[in-house]
């Protein structure tokens, strides 16, 4: 897994095509694609992007990788963020639909790294997985009733059978 790549240092496509290419080194379905948005500070002042809104940002990134992931054409997305192909201010008005050349027979999972109502709804609703941020044993059941209303939202009977959380455990050698 690659923890949490933040969104703003790579786009959509060029993190699917590595996610895909790692993945067919490793033997193919063992990889998980880590995302996140960070924070405005190192969004905007490190990677020069606008931090805009990072909740929709989230939703467009993921949905463009499984439009990539699934082949089923030539990726378009008119997102709220994320536009392919891009169209807005600085465009050549050159750009043009494209499908990946990589094939994915086992798609690389994608895990969502969120800690906020939102976003980590948002995770339940979107992706294969979650890398929690602040979930504490006193606070299991409130992050559980987000994922919960993300695995609704879903539809298609999503829940924790077909959903994997992995917390991160600090642990120090002496």
């Amino acid at each position: 897994g690659t923890g949490v790549i933040q969104l703003a240092a790579r786009t959509p496509a060029m993190t699917a095509m590595q996610l895909g290419t790692l993945d067919a080194l490793a033997g193919g379905g063992r990889v998980i694609g880590g995302l996140g948005v960070s924070g405005p500070q190192i969004v905007e002042g490190w990677y020069g992007a606008p931090w805009g809104d990072p909740l929709e940002r989230m939703r467009d990134y993921v949905s463009i990788m499984k439009k990539i992931f699934a082949r089923d054409g030539p990726v378009v997305h008119d997102g709220k963020e994320i536009r392919l192909p891009f169209d807005g201010h600085g465009s050549a008005g050159m750009g043009k639909p494209l499908k990946s050349i990589l094939h994915f027979p086992e798609k690389p999972k994608i895990f969502l790294g969120t800690g906020a109502r939102n976003s980590v709804i948002m995770t339940g609703e979107l992706t294969d997985g979650w890398l929690p941020f602040g979930m504490r044993r006193h606070n299991v059941d409130l992050f559980k009733s987000w994922l919960e209303e993300g695995f609704r939202r879903a539809g298609n009977g999503k829940g924790y059978d077909s959903f994997e959380i992995q917390c991160s455990l600090p642990v120090l050698v002496t």
